[in-house]
């Protein structure tokens, strides 16, 4: 090695002690302001699909209400979440299970949307009632 060479790795340095652990420090505070913001945007998430997909079922129910009050043929009243859902034409929801009258959502939210009063032919629509954790 060249006398320079020598020179300049003698006078390298490497990170001290300080240095090192104000940048863990740092990111110890970023992290923890992070984390709960990123949770907190899931469970958002989560309640913004329900109310998506409840709008969309209600949607479907007026739809099929009106094509009971116009008599259109094939025409099935909404009394429980079957009909509904086929009203729907997209099958179950994914993360969704129906049962009789209500559909539950598959996350540990367990978010509902109920039918509280089934179709009555050109008379009423079918209710639809969303149940939030």
């Amino acid at each position: 090695m060249t006398h320079l060479n020598k020179k300049i790795l003698k006078n390298q340095q490497g990170f001290t002690l300080i240095e090192i652990i104000a940048v863990l420090v740092i990111l110890g505070i970023l992290a923890a302001v992070a984390v709960p913001k990123f949770v907190s945007l899931t469970a958002e998430a989560e309640e913004k699909g329900a109310q998506a997909l409840f709008a969309s079922l209600n949607s479907a129910a007026s739809m099929n209400f009106a094509k009971g009050a116009l008599d259109i043929a094939g025409h099935t009243p909404i009394t429980t979440m079957q009909t509904l859902i086929d009203a729907l034409g997209s099958g179950t929801p994914s993360g969704w299970t129906a049962a009789t009258s209500t559909l539950t959502s598959d996350s540990n939210s367990s978010y509902v949307i109920t039918i509280t009063t089934g179709e009555v032919k050109g008379q009423t629509r079918a209710e639809l009632q969303l149940t939030t954790p």
